[in-house]
């Protein structure tokens, strides 16, 4: 049987990390990772420290995440999110247009979340806004655990119904 493999796109703090795990959590097939846990993992190996070190400092290796990502997929932009694939059919955090342009391909399905009380920050390098990219559904999260379990189950069915398992 085949799995979907789906894309979760939107700008810093808009809950991508949040709806792909709850979305990975609803087929016990299904597995989510971000891009960040790649970058975060060769970060941690040229800086010789642990992956937790960078989790539990977030903030402080923000930009050297950032320019982590940015050198690892200067020569082939789509390296991150083939990793990404070889460990979850959920992937989320491509920020870069050219790395989208670049995996596009490689998914069934695309989502795009916002969160309304978003501020894009200074350091935010997103540039894959809705009317530059084609994805399946936008995902309002306001939030609210009310409406983020709506999205959830509007989404999954969405697959369900539109994905082929068998072929």
């Amino acid at each position: 049987m085949k799995t979907p493999k789906i894309l979760i796109i939107g700008k810093r703090n808009s809950g991508k990390t949040t709806f792909s795990n709850l979305l990975a959590e609803k087929n016990r097939n299904w597995k989510s990772i971000s891009t960040s846990d790649i970058i975060r993992y060769f970060l941690a190996q040229e800086l010789n420290i642990t992956e937790e070190e960078i989790i539990k400092n977030k903030e402080i290796y923000r930009i050297q995440l950032v320019n982590k990502g940015n050198e690892i997929s200067k020569n082939n932009p789509a390296f991150i999110v083939e990793k990404a694939l070889q460990c979850a059919n959920i992937v989320n955090g491509v920020r870069l247009l050219k790395e989208y342009l670049a995996v596009e391909h490689f998914f069934d399905f695309v989502f795009y979340i916002s969160r309304p009380q978003y501020e894009l920050n200074t350091d935010d390098n997103f540039e894959i806004f809705p009317d530059k990219i084609n994805y399946h559904l936008h995902i309002n999260n306001s939030k609210d655990l009310e409406n983020l379990n709506f999205e959830l189950n509007r989404v999954y069915n969405f697959i369900n119904r539109n994905f082929k398992y068998n072929e």
